[in-house]
Parts: structure tokens; C-alpha cells; sequence
């Protein structure tokens, strides 16, 4: 089975791995950009380099070049994770099932760009992961595989690869059974909501924090993020209440825009 994977930032790198091994599947084009104009002064993404690095150029592919490679290399499904651009149905009609995406809450609880940094600041007790078919809007699709694991204070970056992993585990026989029609996608119930990305003013602690926000907040920073503090903060505070250690740790002075604010080091 012929498929083509989209996919830019490093949790995208946890499927992709797991395809590539797979086989039953086999991993024919890999789009990690838009198009040339658009990203021709960026940086490769985590993907690119990924591929650059272990001899997988060759079937690295823009965006605009997919629906000669899906008719040339009769690609079946499409699978995305971490693709920050929307896959039209013009391309997911080229292949006989579509395509589908991975996407780390449990939809349709927090559509959008940030949902586990949006599930630990809510509170949320349970945070999980969704395999769901993709549609012409983001996270609106059926879903096809879904798990939770309890919320136990980890940061965002654990949670990612917690979820990231038991999802890789199921995903060759997901994207199979769904294939061969075994397996029945389901709609999506429950409450809506959406994962806005962060503001400035979300990833910042003030005197209105309590102690268990706080952690929070430096949870669904962490490690992608830095935590600051209000200059109004008194950190000793901070550090008696919420450290591990209850002791004052270094910390560096950062200018900002907004003001003086500390920064939570790591």
C-alpha cells in the first residue's frame, strides 16, 4: 500500500519513523513544505532534515507537485501529523481512501494548533491522542482510533511523547484496517473546543497565579517555551511554594517588550 506522509515538527518524526519500518505500507512521497516561493529562505524543518539525513531526499516532495506523485506512484491514503497547512479535497480525492490525520487531544475537545498546552492549563484530567479522517476543515473528521491517559502533571513535551507513542504503536494497523475495510470510523461527540495558539500574556506568571496555576503554566510551557515572571513577583515566593526543592534557583533577566520579566529556568 502506497501512501504519502505530511508532516513538519519533530512529533511528526514519531509516525514517520514507525512507516517507514512498516511492512505492510510503504512510504512513497514525504511533504514537508508548501511550496518553493514560499519557504525558499526558511530553515529545513525537523522532517526535512530528518530525510536529508538518512537518505530519504529523494521522496521528499512540495505541496503543489503532490497530485503528480499520487497518480505516478498510485498512492492510496494520505497521512498527516504536525502539517501546519490544510490538505484540500482536490488532493484527497486523488486517492482511493483520503486521507487521515493525527492530532494529540480527544476530539472534538480542543480543535486547533495547541491543544495539549490548552488541555494542562485548563485542568484537564484526562489529555490523549486522536487518529481521525481528514475533511476540508482542521480536526472536523470521523474518528478512526482514539486513547486517554490521565493527567498526572507531566509537561507538555512528555505528554507529547507519551501519547506520540502509544498512537505509533496503533498506527500501521489503523491506516490497514481502515484501508481494507475492516475498520468503521465514528463521529466526532462530545463538546467542542478550540486550541487557540497561546498569547504572550498566557505564557506569563503573575501575583493573580495561585500556586497550582503556576505549575500549570510551566507545565505546558516546557521544554519548547520559557515560564516568566511579572517583575512584580516576589520569586522567593515562587520558589518556597512551588519548587521541588524549596530552594531559590538561578534565574536570567530578560528585556521583553512588555516590561521586565523573569525568566523560569530549566
Amino acid at each position: 500500500m502506497n501512501i504519502i506522509f505530511l508532516g513538519s515538527y519533530p512529533w511528526s518524526l514519531l509516525f514517520l519513523k514507525k512507516l517507514l519500518d512498516s511492512k505492510k505500507v510503504s512510504v512513497v512521497g514525504i511533504a514537508t513544505k508548501w511550496n518553493s516561493r514560499k519557504h525558499s529562505k526558511n530553515e529545513p524543518t525537523p522532517v526535512e532534515k530528518y530525510c536529508s539525513q538518512n537518505g530519504l531526499s529523494n521522496i521528499l516532495c512540495l505541496y503543489d507537485n503532490l497530485p503528480d506523485i499520487i497518480l505516478d506512484k498510485k498512492v492510496e491514503i494520505a497521512i498527516s501529523s504536525a502539517y501546519p497547512y490544510k490538505i484540500k479535497n482536490d488532493i484527497l480525492s486523488l486517492m482511493p481512501f483520503g486521507g487521515i490525520n493525527i492530532h494529540p487531544s480527544l476530539l472534538p475537545r480542543w480543535r486547533g494548533p495547541d491543544p495539549v498546552r490548552r488541555a494542562i492549563l485548563n485542568d484537564d484530567q484526562y489529555i490523549g491522542c486522536t487518529i481521525h479522517c481528514l475533511t476540508d476543515e482542521f480536526d472536523e473528521g470521523d474518528i478512526l482510533w482514539q486513547e486517554a491517559i490521565p493527567y498526572e502533571g507531566q509537561c507538555c513535551g512528555d505528554i507529547l511523547n507519551i501519547i506520540g507513542n502509544e498512537c505509533a504503536m496503533s498506527l500501521e494497523n489503523v491506516v490497514v484496517s481502515y484501508c481494507t475495510g475492516e475498520l468503521k470510523a465514528w463521529p466526532q461527540n462530545g463538546a467542542i473546543t478550540y486550541a487557540t495558539n497561546l498569547s504572550p500574556t498566557e505564557m506569563i506568571v503573575t501575583r493573580e497565579n495561585t500556586c497550582h496555576e503556576i505549575k500549570r503554566i510551566h507545565a505546558a510551557m516546557m521544554p519548547f517555551r520559557n515560564t516568566y515572571f511579572d517583575d512584580s513577583i516576589d520569586t522567593s515566593f515562587f520558589f518556597s511554594e512551588v519548587s521541588l526543592e524549596k530552594k531559590p534557583l538561578p534565574y536570567v533577566k530578560k528585556e521583553v517588550k512588555n516590561g521586565d520579566l523573569w525568566l523560569l529556568p530549566v
